[in-house]
């Protein structure tokens, strides 16, 4: 599992270094030991954990159809769970960003449905988490943020054009976190 994390960190420190030809990440030699630890220790959290990264780890490749199934597979007793539903309604979303590009409207703007749909379910599954501890309940709170920034984003897309419940939902964003002034500033940032 370590390794693993250490592969992908690499990477990703790697993407930021000018010079690549310092190391040659080995996406195979990853995808190969992601792939047996998944299979060979279903029942260790590592391995559940594992599932998330690999996912992630595609999502990053810009292999969002891919990223999703595998985001779907993580067991929802892992800590990472709620991660992925978050992940599954940026992955969509990403998508439909790129059929904007390509002026695929129709098919952009059902991914952008679907997108909100797995914001709502991860919103949903947060909702259904008991407060243990302030820890917790600081996660939940700022994943609703960043789901409910995510659906107003959707709803004020030209192709979606959901201009009053684009309203609504940032009104309830301002209600819920006026305290928090981080983040505010985020609500209007609609990258």
């Amino acid at each position: 599992m370590r390794a693993s994390i250490c592969y992908s960190k690499m990477n990703s420190f790697l993407d930021k270094v000018k010079d690549k030809s310092i190391y040659d990440f080995n996406y195979n030699k990853w995808k190969e030991n992601m792939d047996f630890l998944t299979s060979n220790y279903k029942d260790s959290k590592y391995s559940k954990n594992a599932v998330y990264f690999y996912a992630k780890k595609l999502e990053e490749e810009r292999d969002y159809p891919t990223a999703i199934e595998q985001y779907k597979k993580v067991s929802n007793d892992t800590e990472l769970y709620i991660n992925s539903l978050y992940d599954i309604g940026e992955c969509y979303y990403k998508i439909a960003y790129k059929l904007l590009k390509e002026n695929k409207k129709d098919e952009a703007k059902q991914n952008l449905i679907t997108s909100e749909e797995s914001f709502n379910t991860c919103v949903s599954y947060i909702g259904s988490l008991p407060d243990v501890n302030p820890e917790i309940v600081k996660k939940k709170k700022d994943f609703k943020f960043y789901c409910f920034r995510r659906i107003a984003t959707i709803y004020l897309n030209e192709v979606v054009k959901n201009y009053e419940n684009a309203v609504k939902k940032m009104r309830e964003i301002e209600s819920v976190y006026t305290d928090d002034k981080d983040k505010m500033p985020l609500l209007l940032d609609f990258s």
